[in-house]
């Protein structure tokens, strides 16, 4: 099985969700983003650069339609992915196994 086509981590995403990345580099990264884009590429994939607080996130979220926030890469200092745990912690984000997160209403 390639990752490409499928990845266990994504089993609970849709095939036609947005999912959101955390913008980085190959090595920030380790390159693990493209398994977001599922089988076949067919999952939008959106990369976040930065929010402020957590509910910037939420509403960039929001705005663009993200159901899913995979948070691969550790995003230059690290904010961005502190504010992903900080939405978990608050309830709004859900941990689903595979280290995806669910938008939660």
């Amino acid at each position: 099985m390639s990752a490409r086509t499928n990845s266990p981590a994504f089993d609970a995403v849709p095939a036609d969700a947005t999912v959101a990345c955390l913008s980085g580099t190959h090595y920030d990264s380790n390159g693990e983003s493209y398994r977001a884009y599922g089988p076949g590429f067919s999952r939008t994939v959106i990369y976040l650069r930065a929010a402020v607080s957590p509910e910037e996130l939420r509403m960039t979220l929001k705005s663009r339609g993200v159901a899913w926030v995979f948070p691969q890469a550790r995003n230059g200092d690290g904010a961005l992915r502190l504010q992903i745990l900080e939405a978990a912690r608050q309830g709004w984000l859900q941990k689903e196994p595979g280290g995806v997160y669910r938008v939660l209403p």
